[in-house]
């Protein structure tokens, strides 16, 4: 092919989404030598088509963004949303960084509003796309709240393992586990029915005393962070 010709094929190819490394490949000359020839005519798209990959084009990526600021202001994490689209957290993270705060304070404010209405964390959660205990961690300081319909409510100053868990901002399973594992203080009242039940001074006390780590993805307090963050954010694989 006359070199003229060459050049303008490089040139479509390049504003058809093909990156100059793969106009290169395919032409069999170097990555330089392409981008002499063309730049003068930029300039061009975001490549959608990468030697080695593809890629999401400028209108693509620029909804998706749009998604993933939306998505994060609802409460849901850079390593949660970055684990659905199969790319690196970072990506998430850059892409969102600018347009927080996240959850956002309509989101909290709207979980705060489902707590009164005696909405359960699950519920919300369920809602949202978000662990329960996200829910309580962002709206432990707007409580308290009446117990969701259809709970007999405890006594102020007594909680059960639901309240414990909303207060360190996990599932409660994860806090029964700790149970079992005698991780809690001791219960100060066990009920009839064998339910255990705890005065919230001790729990404030128990959590100055601990030795809690704090999750950066979801605000949860937690003994062994790493083993946390590998169960719930772990890092999702990036393709290649």
């Amino acid at each position: 092919m006359p070199e003229q010709h060459r050049a303008l094929d490089w040139l479509a190819r390049r504003h058809a989404g093909e990156s100059a490394a793969l106009v290169a490949s395919r032409a069999g000359v170097s990555e330089t030598t392409v981008i002499k020839a063309t730049k003068a005519y930029g300039p061009f798209p975001r490549p959608s088509q990468q030697l080695g990959r593809t890629t999401v084009s400028d209108e693509d990526h620029s909804e998706r963004g749009r998604v993933w600021i939306e998505q994060r202001r609802r409460g849901r994490t850079a390593t949660e949303i970055a684990k659905e689209y199969g790319v690196p957290h970072q990506v998430v993270s850059r892409s969102t960084h600018d347009h927080g705060p996240f959850p956002s304070h309509e989101t909290v404010a709207a979980w705060v509003a489902s707590r009164r209405e005696r909405r359960s964390l699950r519920a919300i959660g369920e809602d949202y796309q978000v662990p329960p205990g996200r829910v309580g961690h962002h709206t432990a300081a707007h409580g308290p709240f009446p117990p969701p319909t259809g709970i007999r409510p405890l006594p102020d100053g007594l909680m059960g393992v639901t309240a414990v868990a909303d207060r360190v901002g996990l599932a409660s399973p994860a806090v029964l586990r700790w149970r079992t594992a005698g991780r809690l203080p001791t219960p100060d009242f066990v009920t009839a029915r064998g339910r255990e039940l705890w005065l919230s001074t001790t729990i404030e006390r128990w959590l100055q005393d601990a030795e809690f780590q704090t999750c950066p993805d979801c605000g949860a307090r937690c003994l062994a962070l790493a083993k946390h963050r590998s169960a719930r954010h772990h890092r999702p694989r990036t393709r290649g």
